[in-house]
């Protein structure tokens, strides 16, 4: 298999902080109205996911040639960079499947990630639990002389629909206050924080510096509006192109090294055949 083609909507987008919450303790209700899993087709080329929330066809979800370590990583929010956060048998990263799910109306991109973990529960019969660990990270902190009058408060309980299409971005859909977009050339990245507390807009800055953990240590209590462009791709050496440098441009802001506590995913059971449709 060579890659991965995973929309940004999928991998990243969440609603307030409370409904966040309550996605992350889990909810059985949460599903799809109707999903086939059979064996992938083919076993080589790409895995690719397309469709859903966010996107021109948000009722219909389509994961083609995913192995089951790509469904568990869009599950439970783990980039490639983090795999070390997931545990199981090798075959995870060789048997593929194709999976086509209807999704209901309405639903938000924050409540996809349950319904894929409760397929894999119901289909694979899924069992994990969860372990906490340090690894490399950042501490998110003021820079000097700031954050000063550079941090916006919220314009407005709407202010989260207002965003519009622009130099390629889609729009962010309604009821989605974090996004994390990247162009479809990857010459550019979007990140976009509605309501946020300094926490939430922290743990948002785990994508874009290159998939590891932010923990804000800057002491401000407030909720924020934030939207920053910056070039996309990056390692913990080197966080995304100049996202470092436009954290701090922009927000008054600095990203310091620093180990942080990370949540990994332990798979105690999961089955290699799935369950008939």
């Amino acid at each position: 298999m060579r890659g991965f083609v995973i929309p940004a909507a999928l991998i990243f987008a969440c609603a307030s902080a409370l409904g966040q919450a309550s996605v992350q303790a889990g909810n059985s209700d949460v599903t799809f109205e109707v999903a086939s899993v059979r064996p992938a087709r083919s076993g080589s080329g790409d895995q690719a996911i397309s469709g859903g929330p966010g996107t021109g066809n948000p009722g219909r979800l389509t994961f083609t040639n995913c192995s089951l370590q790509t469904l568990l990583m869009n599950a439970y929010g783990i980039l490639p960079s983090r795999l070390d956060r997931l545990s199981g048998p090798a075959w995870l990263r060789t048997e593929t499947f194709d999976i086509v799910a209807k999704v209901p109306a309405g639903t938000a991109p924050v409540q996809v990630p349950l319904m894929l973990q409760n397929l894999l529960i119901e289909r694979f019969k899924l069992a994990v639990h969860h372990e906490t660990k340090e690894a490399e990270g950042y501490a998110l902190v003021l820079a000097k002389n700031g954050p000063a009058a550079k941090l916006k408060e919220p314009a407005g309980a709407d202010s989260q629909n207002a965003m519009t299409e622009k130099d390629g971005f889609p729009k962010i859909p309604a009821g989605v206050y974090q996004a994390y977009s990247v162009k479809s050339d990857k010459s550019a990245a979007r990140l976009i924080a509605r309501q946020s507390s300094m926490a939430q807009i922290a743990a948002a800055f785990r994508f874009p510096a290159g998939g590891v953990d932010v923990v804000d240590k800057t002491g401000l209590t407030g909720t924020y509006d934030v939207t920053l462009y910056f070039n996309p791709g990056g390692t913990i050496e080197e966080p995304s192109g100049n996202f470092k440098a436009t954290v701090e441009r922009e927000l008054g802001l600095r990203l310091e090294k620093a180990k942080a506590p990370i949540d990994v995913v332990v798979i105690d059971h999961i089955e290699k055949v799935p369950t008939e449709n």
